[in-house]
């Protein structure tokens, strides 16, 4: 195929670091274990890893495991501001074949070149199709590396593992492209063609500005970047939201099913039980309310500012469907259930009192009567 096209797909990877704690994070030493790492992989070469000097001299002691836990892409560390990896990959078909168990494979290539890019918001990567012999559906080339990568990396042994989001890829196949039709004034635009499956979205970059297909795809990531940052962040708080839900749904569902706890024996049990997962609940009700108002309030200030700095985003139409699908949790349901329990709670605090008084003074008045009686 002619090298006046880039054909490629777009995901978000990150490279995390996994050491025993406590230990002194260094960017230096997590630098140089990823570049071991990646050159240790087989078929992997050219490995640049290019960082800012505020990274290199990071330290950090870490003392907790703690600090690892994520409820989404698991980001430690996260480089600053334009740090970027690359590497060319080396997979013969018969193992692309394996990783997909598809019978027709659309790549019609064996060697990529992948480039990781950290944005404000999120990692995304590219991987670009080195001249394929056909026009590819670049799509599940995210697929492949990322599933070879796995299984050369994620070992025991290793203090770099690879962390993915998805694990599906950019819905869409892309392709970068040189046009000469284009206003003198215009130097990318994008043309989206929809389909059933993925979409195939063309950059057109204008020739008689970029004559350089390399510098033109420089251009398109440095444009494109906030973009594909921001739709991973968006797909990534779905995760974490997700998450923190599935969690305060685990304590939901024991609170309903302790209170439905019959018999006398159980009633203190019930009583107290219940009092400590109602404000447990209420405590992570409230703090996933307020991270939510931020969450929705976030991404559609960066989705207009995105907007407001190029008209219209590439890429809008795609942050704007993400946005409208963001899932909105039943909390005031969970309240009315809270308050609910909270209600038959004290009503039982009552009836026991009542109880104890009962008792405790029928047994002080036959306490009066047997005294007098003697």
């Amino acid at each position: 195929m002619k090298s006046e096209i880039i054909s490629f797909g777009i995901g978000c990877f990150h490279f995390f670091y996994k050491k025993q704690t406590p230990f002194k994070f260094k960017g230096s030493n997590y630098i140089d274990d990823l570049k071991k790492t990646l050159e240790g992989v087989p078929n992997v070469s050219n490995v640049q890893i290019d960082s800012t000097d505020d990274f290199l001299n990071y330290e950090e002691k870490i003392d907790d495991n703690e600090f690892f836990q994520s409820e989404g892409l698991n980001l430690f560390p996260y480089p600053s501001l334009g740090m970027d990896i690359q590497f060319e990959i080396y997979i013969p078909e018969r193992i692309q074949n394996e990783i997909t168990s598809l019978s027709i494979n659309d790549l019609h290539t064996e060697r990529f070149r992948v480039k990781i890019i950290y944005t404000y918001f999120l990692p995304f990567v590219i991987v670009e199709l080195i001249n394929p012999s056909q026009i590819p559906s670049p799509s599940i080339a995210i697929m492949i590396i990322r599933e070879f990568l796995i299984s050369q990396i994620n070992k025991n042994e290793n203090t770099i593992n690879l962390e993915c989001l998805g694990p599906s890829p950019f819905h869409a196949d892309f392709y970068l492209a040189p046009v000469d039709s284009m206003d003198k004034t215009e130097v990318l635009r994008c043309n989206v063609t929809k389909s059933r499956g993925y979409d195939l979205i063309k950059f057109e970059f204008n020739n008689k500005i970029i004559s350089n297909i390399e510098n033109a795809k420089e251009f398109f990531l440095e444009e494109l970047g906030d973009e594909f940052g921001l739709y991973y962040h968006i797909n990534n708080g779905e995760l974490i939201r997700m998450h923190q839900w599935e969690n305060m749904q685990e304590l939901l569902d024991k609170l309903v099913l302790l209170n439905k706890t019959k018999g006398i024996k159980y009633a203190w049990f019930r009583i107290t039980q219940v009092y400590n997962l109602i404000q447990e609940i209420t405590i992570m009700l409230t703090e996933f309310e307020s991270s939510d108002i931020d969450f929705k309030y976030e991404i559609n200030k960066e989705f207009r500012d995105i907007n407001r700095e190029r008209t219209e985003a590439y890429l809008g139409e795609y942050l704007k469907e993400e946005i409208n699908e963001i899932k909105s949790y039943p909390t005031n349901q969970v309240r009315e259930i809270l308050n609910l329990i909270e209600n038959r709670r004290s009503k039982r605090i009552e009836n026991l009192i009542a109880i104890f008084s009962a008792l405790i003074g029928g047994i002080i008045g036959s306490l009066i009567t047997l005294f007098f009686s003697y």
